[in-house]
């Protein structure tokens, strides 16, 4: 009898969070039609301190714009204004009749005024609203953010949606796009944290420019990947896939140079540090593992030519490299967390680095360990071919 009432209890127990749990789920359902879902938004500064936001919210097919008028596309944007940004949402949520729903908001784009100006308040913000989640993208652009907009009057999908495509695309070829809130939060509040931000075209927004490194004090580094003189910029920040590369060669065989376009499935690259009397040295250690899509034609692909192109590779790499942590320098910013990184391999070294000359970075010793690895196949012999200008 006793184990009969104990089933009992347990029967009523389990009846009520079921009765529970369709009553909250049937409210969450109905509640949808009576949101404003939220899928990006963007942040500019218009005076001082004094903020713009827009919104693009998701178009439910029966929706208006903010000018009243009815929308066909599949998102549209509102704009409000305030002294922060939870006061520029409010002025939004004025302005329309259904909520401002944000748990769903998947990017945040910044202008770099805003960065400069009052960047760190802005991320305390984000981070404390518990309706936003921390694995929305966040982005930069040179100059103001609402530009970007202007292509969700064209858009067949909601415009954010497309941006963060785009980004996740080049998150693929490299870790240095995989801006994510919380990825941004731990590394701008580590040892010399710097943040780094996906820097987009601000004229049609779904275009990535490269990178904006951001330190502690609203400086901006601006680190350009879109061009092939940029690779070196790739490589130094970390290990890429599917990387294009076209460099020239001297083929020993017929004394001719020619041009082989390579493509590099992986590479990797490692920072390490030689202490020595004289002073500290940054050993760049670079493995690639690739193939060739063209070559010149004209040119046998044999070992001989082979071993040229890997050779020719290895000091275009070493080159890139050199000359990208040369621009990083320049601009004052570690770019490149040598910093951390140090003081990741040795908090020891780095304390007394740092007491010596906090800019050592800038002139320390750098050396390179370069291994390309072309593997052999007929891709070259069977593509197109490159063009020897």
């Amino acid at each position: 009898m006793k184990t009969l009432h104990i089933n009992k209890k347990i029967t009523i127990v389990i009846t009520l969070i079921l009765l529970v749990s369709t009553i909250s789920g049937c409210g969450d359902y109905n509640e949808v039609d009576d949101l404003n879902v939220v899928v990006g938004l963007s942040i500019d500064e218009i005076s001082h301190h004094r903020l713009r936001v827009t919104c693009d919210i998701m178009n439910p097919g029966d929706s208006k714009g903010e000018g009243g008028a009815m929308s066909n596309n599949e998102d549209y944007v509102v704009t409000g204004e305030g002294d922060s940004m939870s006061s520029a949402l409010q002025n939004i949520q004025g302005k329309v009749s259904k909520r401002v729903y944000l748990s769903h908001n998947t990017l945040v784009v910044f202008s770099n005024r805003v960065v400069s100006s009052d960047f760190v308040s802005i991320l305390d913000e984000l981070y404390r609203n518990r309706e936003m989640r921390l694995n929305q993208v966040l982005a930069i652009v040179n100059g103001d953010t609402s530009h970007i907009w202007n292509a969700s009057k064209h858009s067949s999908s909601p415009l954010a949606l497309e941006i963060r495509e785009a980004i996740q695309q080049w998150a693929k070829c490299s870790n240095a796009f995989a801006t994510e809130q919380f990825r941004f939060l731990r590394d701008f509040n580590g040892p010399f944290g710097l943040g780094r931000l996906v820097w987009l075209n601000p004229t049609d927004g779904k275009s990535v420019v490269g990178i904006g490194e951001v330190d502690h004090n609203g400086r901006i580094m601006w680190l350009p990947i879109c061009s092939s003189a940029d690779d070196g910029t790739l490589w130094v920040m970390g290990d890429t896939h599917n990387v294009l590369q076209r460099v020239s060669f001297l083929d020993p065989t017929m004394h001719d140079r020619g041009f082989a376009c390579l493509h590099w499935t992986t590479t990797s690259t490692n920072f390490q540090w030689v202490c020595q009397n004289h002073g500290l040295t940054l050993r760049i250690k670079w493995r690639g593992i690739g193939y060739i899509e063209s070559m010149t034609e004209g040119h046998e692909s044999d070992q001989i030519v082979y071993r040229a192109i890997e050779s020719a590779v290895a000091i275009a790499v070493e080159h890139d490299m050199m000359r990208a942590i040369e621009k990083m320098r320049e601009s004052d910013i570690d770019g490149f967390e040598m910093r951390a990184d140090l003081y990741r391999a040795s908090p020891e070294i780095s304390r007394r680095m740092e007491d010596m000359d906090p800019d050592w970075w800038k002139t320390c010793e750098v050396s390179f360990d370069v291994r390309p690895h072309i593997v052999h196949s007929s891709l070259a012999t069977n593509s197109p071919k490159v063009s020897g200008d």
